[in-house]
């Protein structure tokens, strides 16, 4: 049991205790079993959430799954190339991607940023309590038993302003989400290898204010890169 917050990044990770804080992982694949008391925020390749998050959940991976086990307390925000929702979302849902089946519960609003070609699919089990928008070129495909119980909205992509707002609106989300990550491995990593030196420069980044705002402005760029490529 962990009773406070989990940091944790690898090739492979696996949490199958109990977490009473804030899950922050990165890895290829990550795979939460126990249940989570906050919030988590993961990204890479493929993220499975099997557990119950008390609060918020925000994953950025090319793969992401909720079974039937996964509920979220509060809202979900995803990144990725396809998300299955098997399981049941409190609140709203925003999702940036390719494709996505929803086959569990999402009790508040619905929206799917999926891009012209993307694919929208309500399997029979599946229940959305509010409204439901989803951004594509292509048909919601709604199996007998899908159930919207607020309004429907379908919205084309075009070429313009509102498409293009869109995508930057996810993609800062994004980077803002990788750059964390990227921060706290660095942070993790030099804290385990060199903590004095670590806390030097802590303290030189206090005397020096607006240098360390730029280089902190670079990394914000650079270090998410790095991770991108690593996770890849």
């Amino acid at each position: 049991d962990i009773r406070g917050d989990l940091v944790v990044a690898g090739q492979s990770v696996v949490v199958n205790g109990p977490v009473a804080g804030d899950i922050l992982a990165a890895a290829q694949t990550i795979h939460l079993r126990g249940p989570v008391g906050g919030n988590i925020r993961v990204a890479g390749g493929t993220v499975v959430l099997d557990t119950t998050v008390a609060k918020n959940a925000t994953i950025a991976a090319n793969t992401i799954e909720l079974t039937e086990r996964a509920q979220v307390g509060w809202s979900l925000q995803a990144f990725g190339s396809t998300l299955d929702l098997g399981g049941v979302v409190t609140g709203n849902v925003n999702y940036y991607g390719a494709a996505a089946t929803i086959r569990g519960a999402i009790k508040g609003n619905a929206r799917f940023v999926l891009g012209k070609e993307g694919v929208l699919r309500l399997a029979g089990t599946a229940l959305v309590g509010k409204d439901l928008s989803y951004h594509t070129n292509q048909e919601l495909i709604k199996d007998p038993g899908a159930t919207v119980s607020g309004t429907v909205r379908m919205i084309k992509p075009v070429p313009g302003e509102n498409e293009f707002r869109s995508f930057l609106a996810s993609l800062v989300s994004f980077w803002r989400l990788v750059s964390l990550f990227g921060v706290l491995v660095v942070g993790l990593v030099l804290l385990s290898v060199a903590p004095k030196t670590a806390l030097r420069i802590a303290e030189k980044m206090k005397q020096r204010m607006w240098q360390s705002v730029g280089w902190g402005a670079l990394l914000f760029f650079l270090i998410p890169i790095a991770v991108v490529i690593l996770l890849v």
